[in-house]
């Protein structure tokens, strides 16, 4: 997936590293009056540029974040049309990395219903062969760089039972002082993912008329500063 970058962060980019190579002239410049030798300076400046492309061309350094424990998912059920019920999902782990990459990994074995039986038929019929699932997105640097809370459309790709979806969804982002708190809201059609069948096996072991494979889906992420 990949997500376009608009002119205008390329001449950011691009102005922060002309400010980037104005820095190492000048450290260079003090160098030399330094008394060093030539291979000595080149050293220095060598592993100085080597230690601000880690950091940033901007000199300040790249955030990562990691999903908190106190991150969790709903995970909504109807039957017979008219029944709906939340489940909660707090085995997710994962994070955003340097480069902007977000990636959520999902335990889905762990869904909790608060039927005990229930947990085990939808760890046996749906998720037995493969119950891990991945929600990935490129994060775009201005929503990265931006410390302003506010909504925005993000593309995120949810694989599962070794299928994928690609779909546009509504987040919002609010930026505290130790945390940064990321919700939003989603439906899943999850026969795309192939888990019809199983929801069948549940439908019938549950005396039901249906089950519906359209399941919406809720995200509480706190995220904290790596």
């Amino acid at each position: 997936m990949n997500v376009r970058r608009s002119s205008s962060q390329t001449k950011v980019r691009a102005l922060n590293l002309s400010q980037h190579g104005f820095a190492l002239k000048s450290i260079g410049s003090r160098l030399t009056r330094s008394g060093m030798t030539m291979g000595q300076r080149l050293l220095a400046i060598g592993l100085i540029g080597a230690f601000s492309s880690l950091a940033g061309a901007d000199g300040h350094a790249k955030a990562a974040w990691q999903i908190s424990d106190a991150s969790t998912i709903g995970i909504t059920s109807t039957k017979n049309d008219i029944v709906s019920e939340r489940h909660t999902l707090k085995a997710i782990s994962g994070g955003i990395d340097q480069e902007g990459v977000f990636s959520l990994t999902l335990d889905l074995s762990q869904i909790e219903t608060n039927i005990p039986i229930r947990n085990e038929r939808m760890q046996t019929w749906l998720f037995g062969d493969a119950p891990d699932a991945k929600i990935t997105a490129e994060i775009a640097q201005d929503v990265l760089d931006s410390a302003q809370s506010g909504t925005v459309e993000q593309v995120l790709v949810v694989t599962a039972n070794q299928r994928s979806l690609t779909l546009s969804v509504p987040i919002k982002v609010a930026y505290g002082e130790n945390e940064t708190r990321v919700t939003g809201e989603l439906t899943l059609d999850v026969a795309e993912l192939g888990y019809a069948a199983g929801i069948e096996k549940l439908r019938e072991i549950a005396g039901l008329k249906v089950i519906s494979t359209q399941v919406p889906i809720d995200f509480d992420l706190v995220l904290i500063r790596d």
